[in-house]
């Protein structure tokens, strides 16, 4: 539905509107309709209408994620602004807060969550150590329980973020989930093994590894 919003917002408002006149009090349709005013870039109409279905499904974990989206392009919109930086805590903490509610009522994202957490931690001036906990909170995760598409979404941000930071244990562990994920992807095979120094026992277990494992590769014989 929300690639529909996306794509095609007149088709999107009509079919909303026909949901509505069947059933005015769908929480649903609200939140859709709440998506549409996000991706016309206006957050104060989708915090009126998250909030309308808030009051018509407190219980809806969707809400509680529609919430910390509409939170989060507030504090986007915010940093776009020429000179402009967000200064209050609680605008941070509201969309943290968000999230909490919706693992509370049951939503089921919880890689998601995870790295969704983390990013904002990653923009909130001093919470660089708290992003890189969450980003290895939702690689752990994504190693037990995700789905493919879960892992390698998990393994992207974590791994940029890291770059980014200098954090080399998240780069590794990133890229070790990665090799397990994708064996045959050369380019995270160099790239862990250029995070060890140069002629380092553990730089060099990793081209032993490669070649064990991607023998008829002829791509790891020439790293």
């Amino acid at each position: 539905a929300e690639l529909l919003v996306r794509e095609d917002p007149e088709r999107s408002r009509e079919l909303i509107d026909g949901v509505l006149a069947r059933d005015p009090g769908s929480a649903g349709a609200r939140l859709q309709q709440a998506e549409l005013a996000l991706v016309s870039g206006d957050t104060r109409e989708a915090m009126r209408l998250v909030e309308l279905a808030r009051s018509l499904s407190p219980d809806n974990p969707e809400v509680y994620w529609k919430l910390a989206h509409v939170h989060e392009a507030t504090i986007h919109a915010i940093r776009k602004r020429p000179g402009r930086k967000v200064h209050h805590a609680s605008t941070f903490t509201a969309v943290l807060e968000a999230y909490d509610q919706y693992y509370a009522k049951g939503g089921t994202r919880k890689i998601e969550t995870l790295v969704a957490r983390a990013e904002l931690l990653a923009i909130w001036p001093g919470h660089a150590k708290q992003a890189s906990r969450s980003f290895h909170l939702a690689l752990k995760l994504a190693e037990k329980e995700g789905t493919r598409g879960e892992t390698l979404f998990a393994v992207s941000r974590a791994r940029e973020f890291a770059r980014n930071e200098g954090d080399r244990v998240l780069l590794v562990r990133s890229l070790r989930l990665l090799i397990e994920r994708t064996p045959w992807d050369m380019d995270a095979w160099l790239e862990l093994a250029r995070s060890y120094p140069a002629g380092s026992p553990a730089r060099e277990d990793v081209y032993r590894s490669l070649i064990e494992r991607q023998a008829d590769n002829a791509h790891a014989h020439v790293l």
